[in-house]
């Protein structure tokens, strides 16, 4: 697909698709027969000069000698150029012959971890001049990539355009860090992001870091990064801004019941290339415009006997103290977790905003008591009416669907009250379903 790269922050959207792998990159210079391909018959660039932000060649008719600047153009080629409508190319090397219709060759090269990227644009006469070309965001694929934080085209480190001379030109400075952040507003009842109302509206994606992952190389990790762009691309076009993520799976290999590969294979023992997963996820969603609520852990497996980690004297200190260390970990790489270490994952960065992840289905005591805590940002509730008895899915009478229905309106109206009247915080329902 034919793009126009118009402007630096074309450019860098480029940039950062190859760096993602949406779009695949040529690492070498090109093969003769590679030339030949890009279009028909022999292409002759003039010296370089410096347009805008680009370094900028022109495709000359012939290999003619050049003729220096003060010397006049002979007749026989002045004759031709009258005749052929050729364009003179004029500079401090001299004067040269363009083609018709022919291609113009721009580049433009950053600076990222110590390694020069290039990038080789070919534009044809026609196409620019008849505006046939459209620009990198006209694409779906390249629609919802961003350059960066204030169009720096990474966001991990400052780059710059660089013309191989001593000028660098910074393309932004870093925002503040909390700016990023939701937090809640003033009343107590609702969100804001960047100083406006900001109203969730979620999804689960409970794969995400191991989607994440690398999938290329030799190892070849198994994740699906391509995947994570058309979801997210999907999700955006139906108005998603937050989506809900794990940020905590563990587990030796070969046990049932979990994602695979995990997180944390051992206490305290990580695998980096699906935190790296997680990571690269997290950059997709500020790509995208989204904000994330990530859960430290799922605890499905573990719902006939969690309640021992909290009561259990034997095993009490060396539960905790795995979870807190967890939290650790994963806030340090500007990431959020769970309630009972609220206080502790403030402590460690008060940007993020902190909820319990519980269903809060057993009334309203508990519902206050679990969400009470000062460090606890908002409430949360999952609805599920098969799987707590309020729905037969083998019964499709009216009646059985307006049982389901009325508990459930029930429910939200009793959790919404308590946490707006009672508590004074907006609440999230995180989870529905049979």
């Amino acid at each position: 697909m034919a793009r126009k790269i118009q402007t630096v922050n074309d450019a860098m959207r480029i940039f950062e698709a190859c760096r993602q792998g949406i779009l695949q990159r040529t690492t070498r210079r090109l093969l003769e027969k590679e030339k030949e391909e890009l279009r028909s018959g022999q292409v002759l660039w003039s010296p370089s000069r410096i347009i805008k932000d680009f370094l900028v060649y022109r495709e000359l008719s012939t290999r003619d000698r050049s003729v220096k600047r003060d010397e006049p153009i002979d007749e026989g080629l002045r004759r031709r150029v009258q005749a052929e409508g050729l364009k003179v190319h004029q500079c401090s090397k001299g004067t040269f012959i363009l083609r018709n219709n022919g291609f113009l060759k721009k580049t433009i090269s950053i600076k990222f971890n110590g390694t020069y990227q290039h990038m080789i644009i070919y534009e044809d006469g026609i196409d620019v001049e008849t505006d046939e070309l459209l620009p990198p965001q006209a694409f779906e694929e390249l629609r919802f990539i961003q350059p960066g934080f204030n169009n720096n085209p990474f966001d991990d480190l400052m780059s710059s355009i660089n013309y191989n001379q001593d000028t660098i030109i910074t393309t932004g400075t870093e925002e503040n860090e909390s700016s990023k952040f939701a937090k809640v507003d003033n009343n107590g009842t609702g969100f804001i992001l960047n100083d406006k109302p900001f109203y969730i509206v979620g999804a689960n994606y409970w794969q995400a870091m191991n989607l994440g992952m690398s999938n290329k190389g030799e190892e070849r990790e198994g994740g699906n990064r391509s995947r994570v762009i058309k979801d997210l691309t999907t999700l955006k076009k139906y108005g998603i801004n937050c989506i809900r993520i794990m940020a905590g799976t563990e587990g030796p290999p070969g046990e049932p019941q979990r994602m695979y590969p995990a997180l944390m294979n051992y206490p305290g023992e990580y695998d980096e290339k699906v935190f790296q997963g997680l990571d690269w996820f997290l950059d997709q969603l500020r790509n995208f415009e989204m904000t994330a609520i990530m859960g430290s852990k799922d605890f499905t497996e573990f719902e006939k006997y969690a309640a021992r980690f909290y009561s259990d004297p034997k095993i009490l200190e060396i539960c905790q103290n795995y979870y807190l260390n967890h939290v650790k970990t994963v806030v340090n790489r500007k990431n959020t977790i769970n309630d009972s270490s609220a206080g502790y994952i403030k402590s460690l960065d008060s940007n993020h905003l902190v909820t319990t992840g519980s269903e809060s289905k057993n009334g309203e005591e508990w519902f206050v008591t679990m969400h009470k805590s000062k460090n606890i940002d908002f409430s949360c509730a999952h609805v599920w009416v098969e799987n707590w008895g309020y729905y037969n899915s083998d019964d499709s009478s009216i009646e059985n669907y307006q049982i389901a229905e009325n508990f459930m309106l029930n429910f939200l109206q009793n959790v919404s009250d308590w946490s707006i009247n009672i508590l004074h915080k907006p609440i999230i329902l995180e989870e529905y379903g049979k």
